[in-house]
């Protein structure tokens, strides 16, 4: 019989449009670690930018929970490292699970977005049907633009379910008690910092952090300070208990 008593796991939650090569910077350091993780697709992603027009938020929220639930055979808890809007996705899981969700860690977290054209997105829904989605914006320079696997575009229809829940999150984010570690960069061209700061003003966590990169852009795994990244993502808490 499996002991789960203590037993802790980690569950990868990548971005919207984004691809699973986002977060595999951290499956060695798990695995040297001997941690059970999982890293589920989400809807509409790893395939091609048409598998998404039809997939809304609930989808995504499916395959997280589904993901939590599966690691939650064989562990008493979970540890969520997240991308973009899967930091969304992550603090939904916490906010619904409080006593299975142990803690996150939150990578360039979208809730406020940096391209002034996404304030229009409820008409440019109805307009047009594709919004573009440029390598350039997510990374620091051109020379890591080869790093990116995800989608060069999105179904507009797709994006405005996303960012429909962007709209009133707070109510998720007062729910939040559990420790949680932000990292973002102040050069991301995708998620504006002002998301990150307002995320940690709102959560109630007694343990919280939120560190500046100055040298990344949206993608940090895959930018100038990945290792940087990967030693702020599993040093030890340093806040008070």
């Amino acid at each position: 019989m499996i002991n789960r008593q203590n037993k802790t796991s980690y569950l990868l939650i990548h971005g919207f449009s984004s691809h699973r090569t986002s977060l595999t910077a951290v499956i060695p350091e798990l695995d040297k670690r001997n941690i059970e993780w999982h890293y589920p697709i989400l809807a509409g992603h790893g395939t091609r930018p048409e598998d998404m027009i039809d997939k809304t938020w609930e989808h995504w929220q499916q395959d997280v929970e589904t993901g939590l639930k599966y690691l939650l055979q064989e562990s008493n808890q979970v540890i969520i490292i997240a991308l973009s809007m899967g930091a969304l996705l992550a603090l939904e899981l916490a906010a619904s699970y409080p006593k299975k969700v142990a803690s996150l860690v939150l990578l360039s977290p979208a809730l406020h977005f940096k391209m002034k054209l996404t304030r229009f997105t409820p008409l440019l829904t109805k307009v047009i049907k594709r919004f573009p989605n440029p390598s350039i914006n997510k990374f620091s320079s051109i020379k890591y633009i080869k790093n990116d696997l995800g989608y060069r575009w999105v179904p507009t229809q797709a994006f405005h379910k996303y960012w429909l829940r962007t709209k009133h999150f707070d109510s998720v984010l007062e729910k939040i008690y559990q420790p949680v570690r932000i990292i973002h960069s102040r050069n991301d061209k995708m998620a504006a910092p002002t998301g990150a700061k307002h995320i940690y003003n709102k959560i109630k966590s007694r343990n919280k952090e939120l560190i500046w990169l100055e040298k990344s852009g949206h993608e940090v795994l895959l930018d100038a300070e990945t290792e940087l990244v990967l030693k702020y993502i599993f040093q030890p808490p340093s806040l008070k208990q």
